[in-house]
């Protein structure tokens, strides 16, 4: 399957992800975050955004027969969150994907995947971007 580099555009979007006080309890203890499960936290960790932000979105991205991305050969190259204000425990979050950038580099793909995520009052509260490196074949 070859890459499409006219993909840029191309736009995702995912079902409310509940910030789930539970599912972010594991998550801080796998990551190191927490020692117990039984840890109290005020809000969730910002590295938790990859849970209800980033990854609802992303395997559409990385299955989309019209993108063609090779995820055998995929590096993920950087990951950053930002915030429009704190962000609680058990609100729901709608994610959204966007393919931002899309190019060939010396035997490379550089594709940037930028998402947002709404509250129920439609307004964004949380974002990402994501570079995906691959080395084609």
């Amino acid at each position: 399957m070859a890459f499409n580099l006219n993909c840029e555009g191309t736009a995702y979007r995912a079902t409310p992800e509940v910030v789930d006080r539970q599912r972010h309890a594991r998550y801080a203890l796998a990551v190191g975050a927490a020692k117990a499960l039984s840890d109290h936290f005020a809000r969730p960790l910002a590295c938790f955004a990859a849970v209800y932000l980033l990854w609802p979105v992303v395997p559409q991205l990385f299955s989309d027969p019209e993108v063609g991305l090779d995820v055998e050969h995929l590096l993920h190259a950087e990951q950053e969150f930002g915030f429009e204000r704190p962000i609680a425990f058990e609100e729901s979050i709608t994610p959204e994907g966007r393919i931002s950038q899309a190019e060939r580099r010396r035997g490379m793909v550089f594709l940037e995947f930028q998402c947002s995520g709404c509250d129920d009052s439609g307004k964004v509260a949380a974002r990402s971007r994501s570079l995906f490196v691959v080395r084609e074949a």
